[in-house]
Formats: C-alpha cells, sequence, structure tokens
C-alpha cells in the first residue's frame, strides 16, 4: 500500500473513532476552551453527565471551575497547527465515596499506534538561475539523498530523472525551472484531524487502564504506559514482540485464544473478567475487559482489534473483606446466647429477614412462622411496639421500653423490656428481656 495512502486511511480513521471513544468511555471527559475571565466549558461527554449529575445543557459555557467539590479534574493543553493552546482536555474522576467496583467499564473505540504520521509532500525551492535554494526533509527522504550532495552544481544529475519508459532526462528536455515552483494543497481536513489526535492521545496518556491495539492475528501494535507499568514492560518495543495472549496467565490466555477473540471477530465486540500477569514479578492481575473490533475506515473490513482492560484489585480485595466480614458477622451473630431478630425497611414498613439460634431456640421453632411477616401485621395491635420501630429509626438511636405483651409466638402474656437498635443502612434488631416474676430471662421479638 502506497505509503501516503495509508497516512491519509489511519487519519480518517481516526477521526471517525474518537467521537464514539469520547462517547462511550467510562472516564469523564470535558473540553474547555480559554477566555479572558474564565475557561468555557465547550464539550462534555455522557460520562461526564453520569458521574457529576449535570446534563450536557446546563454546563456547557459556564465556567469549568464549577467542578471543585467531589470531584478531580485532570488538564492536559490541546495544540493546535501553530503550536499555541487552541483548548484544554481534562478526564474528571469521581473521589466521593462511592465504590469504584460499580462503575462499569467503559467501551472505547479507537485504533492507534505508536505513532501517526501525516507525510507531506516534497517541495524543491528553486531560483530563478536554476539553482537549488532549500529542499523540505520529506523531498530528501523520498529522494535517498542528503542536503549536501544537492548543494553542489550538478544537483540535478543527482536526482536521476529518468522518463516512464527508464531513459534518463536531461534539464533540457524538462525545461530546467526559471522561478519558484510552489507546490501546496488543502490540509484542511488534515489540520482537523490532528488536533482531534491530540486530543485522543492526550486522553490515552492520562488514562489508568490497560489500552491496546493489535492485527487480527492477536500481535500488539500498540500498548500504553499504564498498560506497560501494570504488566511489567519497559518500552512499547517490548510490547510489540509480543501478542495480546501472552499478557495473560495460562488459564486467561486459553480463554483469549478461544473464546475471546474469536467473539470479537464474528460479533464485532466481547466484554467480561480476566487476569493479566506481571511479566517481571509473575504477578496476577484480575482486570474487566472490553475487546472490540475495528473496520477499516473505507472498505469496512475487519481491519485490528483494540482493547480496554480495568484493574480490578482493589475492588477484588474490598469485596474479599467485605466477604469475609460478613461471614464474621454472620458467626458472631448465630452464636449469640441472646435471641435476636433483624427487621428491614421495606416500603415503609418493617419486615422480619433474619434471628439466630438462640430465637430459633426459645421460640421452640415457632420463630420461622413469621419469616418475611411485616411489623404492622405482626404487631398492629400495640402501638406502643409501633412506635418503637419509628422512634428507632428516626433518631438512629437505641430505643428501651418496658410492656405487657403477649407474643405471636409465645402462649403466656409476659412482662418485657423491649429494646431496638438501628443498624446502617436499613435494618433495626429487637431484642426483648423477660422481666416477668423477676425472671429476667432474655426473649426476643
Amino acid at each position: 500500500m502506497d505509503p501516503n495512502a495509508r497516512a491519509r486511511a489511519l487519519i480518517t480513521d481516526a477521526s471517525s473513532l474518537l467521537e464514539p471513544l469520547l462517547t462511550t468511555v467510562a472516564v469523564g471527559v470535558v473540553v474547555a476552551e480559554i477566555e479572558p475571565d474564565d475557561a468555557a466549558i465547550r464539550y462534555v461527554n455522557p460520562a461526564f453527565e453520569l458521574m457529576t449529575g449535570y446534563p450536557a445543557a446546563e454546563v456547557l459555557g459556564r465556567d469549568c471551575r464549577l467542578l471543585q467539590g467531589e470531584n478531580e479534574v485532570r488538564l492536559a493543553p490541546v495544540l493546535d497547527g501553530k503550536g499555541d493552546v487552541r483548548c484544554y482536555l481534562g478526564l474528571l474522576t469521581d473521589v466521593s465515596a462511592r465504590v469504584e467496583a460499580e462503575a462499569e467499564l467503559a467501551r472505547a473505540a479507537a485504533l492507534h499506534s505508536s505513532v501517526l504520521r501525516v507525510l507531506a509532500e516534497g517541495i524543491l525551492i528553486i531560483d530563478t538561475a536554476g539553482v537549488l535554494i532549500d529542499i523540505n526533509p520529506s523531498a530528501l527522504e523520498i529522494l535517498g539523498l542528503d542536503r549536501g550532495q544537492l548543494s553542489a552544481p550538478d544537483w540535478w544529475e543527482q536526482l536521476q530523472a529518468r522518463s516512464f519508459d527508464g531513459t534518463a532526462v536531461a534539464p533540457a528536455q524538462t525545461g530546467r525551472p526559471l522561478g519558484v515552483i510552489i507546490s501546496f494543497r488543502d490540509i484542511t481536513e488534515r489540520q482537523r484531524t490532528h488536533e482531534e489526535l491530540q486530543q485522543f492521545a492526550a486522553l490515552v496518556s492520562l488514562s489508568s487502564d490497560f489500552i491496546a491495539s493489535s492485527g487480527l492475528d492477536g500481535r500488539v501494535l500498540y500498548l500504553n504506559e499504564a498498560g506497560r507499568a501494570l504488566t511489567g514492560l519497559d518500552s512499547l518495543e517490548q510490547a510489540r514482540t509480543k501478542y495480546v495472549p501472552d499478557f495473560h496467565t495460562e488459564e486467561g490466555r486459553r480463554h483469549v485464544t478461544e473464546v475471546e477473540q474469536p467473539t470479537v471477530l464474528t460479533d464485532g465486540r466481547w466484554e467480561g473478567e480476566g487476569t493479566l500477569r506481571n511479566f517481571k514479578t509473575g504477578a496476577v492481575i484480575p482486570v474487566r475487559i472490553s475487546s472490540y473490533l475495528v473496520r477499516h475506515p473505507d472498505t469496512h473490513e475487519p481491519w485490528a482489534m483494540a482493547t480496554v482492560q480495568r484493574d480490578l484489585s482493589l475492588e477484588k480485595r474490598a469485596t474479599a473483606q467485605l466477604i469475609a466480614s460478613h461471614e464474621r458477622y454472620e458467626a458472631q451473630f448465630r452464636s449469640l446466647p441472646l435471641p435476636a431478630y433483624v427487621w428491614r425497611l421495606i416500603d415503609d414498613d418493617f419486615v422480619l429477614i433474619e434471628w439466630n439460634a438462640a430465637a430459633e431456640a426459645f421460640t421452640r421453632g415457632g420463630v420461622a412462622s413469621l419469616a418475611g411477616a411485616r411489623a404492622m401485621v405482626a404487631y398492629g395491635d400495640s402501638p406502643a411496639l409501633m412506635l418503637g420501630f419509628e422512634r428507632c429509626w428516626s433518631t438512629r438511636a437505641p430505643v428501651s421500653f418496658e410492656i405487657d405483651y403477649q407474643m405471636l409466638t409465645m402462649p403466656e402474656r409476659k412482662h418485657l423490656i423491649m429494646t431496638y437498635a438501628f443498624v446502617p443502612p436499613d435494618l433495626v434488631l429487637v431484642h426483648t428481656l423477660d422481666i416477668t416474676s423477676g425472671s429476667h430471662s432474655s426473649t426476643s421479638c
């Protein structure tokens, strides 16, 4: 394929892929234009609206300082063709308490290689005497000559110009240049694409995810800096010696070759979880994967594959800690010697969801008949008991009082000390102490 034609194809492809990337990536993206008194927001993507709660119509044109608070914004300048700052591209990171594990992995659509170069045409500047005044680097590369060779009086002969039939062409036959020849072309589209590529490059460089592209055979074409750091590679050149399955554990490698890549080629995308490995330490890294097929912008034939993989190590550890904590709670709750019942607020009423072994023993198994029962049904005949629920919930504080009451699970009336305790976020633990005739036995309801 002609190099210039390939370059134009890469430019067109990058431009067509940038907008889908910005609208599907899970990171909030904002573009701000610097004005005399502020930095006006000119563009936000859907992820920005989801993270901030601001619809695009509400923030466009406003100063980006409104983003200060629970969000962290990292800005990178985007330069125009003259090297001036055209605008700023910002990535919005949610630093509030919400759990990162709940965030869906964003989809991205982009093909990128290490360097996308715009190849310029060769230009010769010649004076009216036919003397070569200057030549641009692209022309030197095309001709395979250096500037010194073209400074000699016989510079024309150095070009070895030939006609289509292979015979040498003398200067007289072509007409020695008598003035300045200017070669130019409209680069408006190329310039716009170049600016979009600058935005895309800034986005990829700021991302903390593993972002890679490969050929249809799986050989890596590009891996961003974060991906190289995650997998223990020192350079892009090192990454290019590998295939996508090489980055995974043995089990993950089989899944990539037998499931993920075939699905991408047939269905256009695949999402799921897998395990990367660090080439230096051997550490296993759980990741959430979004892989997709990239088609040629002109022929729409399969062209490459791209993947975005997010490190789930922290999320997995947090989940494991939560599970362990829950298991410890369950063990402690079940082994408590005092009967205890747990009620959850559902649709403006409290529903019995759990009880311990002591409660089962005390009620002789009768507690099972109250499973899923609503407090208004179980204790609707006692305003005092219902008031205990309401006061505990509204104050988020323990509530205790004495009452004479015959529980549904007991045959006789008892004099009880009722204790209600709020358990975040939506539970109330109810415990009773039987003080009938000074018995001081514990029960639960």
